[in-house]
């Protein structure tokens, strides 16, 4: 009697090993097809910044992004929508100038989207100073058109995402999609699916913004 008790014990705790170790495979495998990070691992990746240290910011390009024609190396330039004050009190007024720089463009070809990766990481204010800031891309859009139907528009207040992994994948030929995350130190890569990126004057952009400690010689 004792011996089986001894080995009915000991089915029993193979038995809630296997369910257990199922259950988490599972849940591994379920996070895999969100195409996420959980918190905590995202704040390991991202170093000193985190989401919860960002404030959401809309911004619109001023110069054409095309990556056809754009070479690694150029200045972009995108304005602020809105008046936004970031977590350490710094306060960026509507119309401040958010400047970045390409860092790689992809053209595209059959079976290679058309990509570009750029950084913005300075806030030019409207006295001309210069601020340090850290930009994630968290969607993208072509200029709002409000008597075009499908046009789309991109709300500056609506909530970042609550991870610091993006991936937006487009999923028909044309459209746009993001890849950024902030343990990286671009703002991130725009992806257009099948054909050659192509942002004009006016293109959407929502971001993640951040204080940045200035950048030492």
């Amino acid at each position: 009697m004792k011996n089986n008790v001894i080995r009915v014990t000991a089915l029993t705790i193979l038995a809630a090993y296997g369910l257990a170790a199922h259950a988490q495979h599972t849940s591994v495998k379920a996070s895999k097809t969100l195409v996420s990070v959980s918190p905590s691992v995202s704040r390991s990746l991202s170093g000193s910044f985190t989401m919860m240290q960002a404030v959401p910011a809309k911004a619109l390009l001023i110069n054409d992004v095309s990556s056809r024609t754009t070479a690694v190396g150029e200045h972009v330039t995108a304005r602020l929508t809105n008046t936004v004050q970031l977590r350490n009190g710094t306060v960026l007024s509507r119309g401040t100038r958010l400047l970045g720089t390409v860092n790689s463009v992809t053209a595209a070809s059959k079976g290679v989207n058309g990509t570009v990766t750029f950084t913005f990481d300075q806030a030019q204010l409207r006295d001309g100073s210069i601020l340090p800031v850290k930009a994630m891309i968290v969607d993208v859009a072509d200029a709002y058109q409000p008597d075009y139907s499908e046009s789309d528009y991109l709300d500056a207040s609506s909530p970042l995402p609550v991870y610091a992994t993006v991936l937006r994948i487009p999923a028909d030929k044309g459209l746009l999609g993001v890849e950024s995350s902030l343990s990286k130190p671009d703002s991130g890569k725009v992806v257009c699916n099948g054909m050659n990126l192509y942002l004009a004057e006016g293109a959407q952009l929502k971001l993640a913004l951040l204080a940045a400690p200035a950048k030492t010689r």
